[in-house]
């Protein structure tokens, strides 16, 4: 009676890791693009989405709101970058500047009231606008 044996031999086991490293290799960069693509598509969507509850909120309060870069940037020459991230605050003056009075509590009538705050983006993504 013959015994037979079940399972790989090392040659093979070497043979299918290689096979996997060289797909693994080709694979690799097309996968960072779409990771690229993907975190590129994901700040866009963060900034309409900043858009769409500046505007509701307006409807909802009936008073300007306003989107302003963040502060703590070092702004280009146009002051076009918004890669420090940005901010969505009440504004009823209309003035596009947010000012904290630090006396009252936050959120009075007639105040610029501070409602959500965008964290800084990744480094190496930029987000630049045309004119403000």
């Amino acid at each position: 009676m013959r015994n037979i044996e079940l399972g790989f031999t090392l040659i093979e086991l070497m043979v299918t890791l290689a096979i996997i490293a060289i797909v693994a290799m080709i694979g690799a960069p097309s996968f960072n693009d779409t990771i690229v693509r993907m975190r590129m598509t994901t700040i866009t969507n963060e900034f309409i989405t900043a858009l769409n509850v500046a505007r509701s909120e307006a409807v909802k309060r009936n008073v300007k709101v306003s989107i302003r870069k963040s502060d703590n940037q070092s702004s280009t020459k146009n002051g076009t970058n918004w890669e420090n991230g940005w901010d969505i605050f009440t504004d009823p003056d209309g003035d596009g500047i947010f000012v904290d009075n630090k006396i009252a509590p936050l959120c009075e009538e007639n105040e610029d009231c501070l409602l959500k705050t965008h964290q800084a983006l990744l480094s190496g993504y930029s987000l630049r606008g045309n004119k403000f």
